[in-house]
């Protein structure tokens, strides 16, 4: 599944024959080059649209099934639960908050703390979820949307990723070359510095020996 520079969005089989393709974003509010979130389940799939909503497509027929109003323009990518809620970034009168909705769309609750707009969410195997604040410290919310702690402020953040291991422990890239790691209990873990990193340092991913690949412009990077 993937969408163009046009907003058409396609599936394309496994021998690389078309399955659909679907131009109902075409146009003057195409779809943005973000990746696309799909359901437990498969069927359903979850991609911003320009024109500020969020979607949902049936991955079978390549149809929207609904779209929902999120205030500006979603610059992450929706993130989704083995339940199948649906986790993105709202912005109302009070700013830019974590919103929660149901499979149909219909929302189940919205964060009472504001967000950075511009970080991917994670969820630890708990249900916990972790999101930047807009003080640029790292928050972290139960299952239902209650704030759990708030770690201080700890550096800019640029359009970044917050991922975890199997122990739930979480780490984010904050400022030039820092990589930073909390516990459940919101303490630091520690802070990896490189030093002289000429640009902003992308968190990439974890393996099962918790070893943290990392990447900045022109480097790449491996953390024990």
């Amino acid at each position: 599944y993937f969408s163009d520079s046009n907003g058409i969005l396609y599936a394309v089989n496994h021998d690389g024959t078309l399955k659909w393709s679907n131009n109902e974003k075409e146009g003057q509010n195409p779809l943005p080059f973000f990746s696309i979130a799909i359901s437990p389940d498969g069927n359903t799939l979850y991609l911003p649209a320009l024109d500020k909503t969020l979607n949902a497509f049936d991955a079978q027929s390549g149809l929207l099934k609904w779209e929902i109003p999120t205030g500006h323009q979603l610059v992450t990518t929706p993130l989704v639960d083995s339940d199948g809620n649906i986790y993105f970034v709202n912005l109302d009168s009070t700013g830019f908050r974590m919103r929660s909705v149901c499979p149909d769309g219909t929302v189940r609750w919205t964060s009472d703390q504001e967000i950075f707009y511009n970080v991917n969410f994670h969820m630890d195997g708990d249900g916990n979820l972790y999101a930047i604040g807009k003080d640029k410290n790292m928050l972290s919310f139960d299952y239902q949307g209650k704030l759990r702690w708030m770690a201080p402020y700890l550096g800019d953040v640029w359009k970044n990723t917050i991922i975890g291991d199997n122990d739930g422990v979480i780490y984010f890239a904050f400022g030039y070359g820092q990589v930073h790691s909390f516990d459940q209990d919101d303490k630091l873990q520690f802070v990896w510095t490189l030093s002289g990193l000429p640009d902003w340092l992308e968190i990439g991913a974890i393996s099962a020996d918790s070893r943290l690949y990392s990447s900045g412009r022109y480097q790449f990077y491996c953390i024990e």
